[in-house]
């Protein structure tokens, strides 16, 4: 049992560690003069892919090192996950008016919908789907 405290306290501390290294040298590359935004923006894109999103957001928020290696619009929706939402429910209602009555496209709206709050689509979709005698 106290074998396992210990493991679980080791990791506990391996995991801290990592994350002050991490902000460490984020913090001394975006003080250093001879560093390009380009390597700022690679530690904000892979805290990003790492799911840090609050450093990758700080560091974001301090820096604003944008269209250097990447468009400011991947970077923003990779450290804001909320836009992502919005950014999907702009690519399917797309799709929708291509094919306005597909059933797992309009179902798929109204979930992305009713994540981001708006409950007038997510009723419209609702109705669209009744209408086509579909149960979910």
């Amino acid at each position: 049992m106290w074998v396992k405290k210990i493991k679980i306290r080791y990791f506990i501390e391996l995991g801290v560690t990592v994350v002050v290294a991490v902000i460490a040298v984020s913090s001394y590359l975006m003080q250093s003069e001879g560093v390009l935004g380009k390597n700022v923006i690679e530690i904000v894109t892979k805290a990003g892919e790492q799911n840090d999103y609050e450093l990758a957001q700080r560091l974001y928020e301090h820096k604003r090192v944008l269209g250097t290696a990447t468009s400011a619009v991947d970077i923003e929706t990779l450290i804001y996950p909320e836009r992502k939402i919005a950014q999907e429910i702009s690519r399917l209602e797309g799709l929708a008016t291509q094919y306005p009555t597909y059933p797992p496209l309009l179902l798929q709206l109204a979930k992305l919908n009713r994540v981001d709050g708006n409950e007038d689509k997510v009723e419209e979709y609702e109705k669209e789907l009744a209408r086509l005698k579909v149960t979910y």
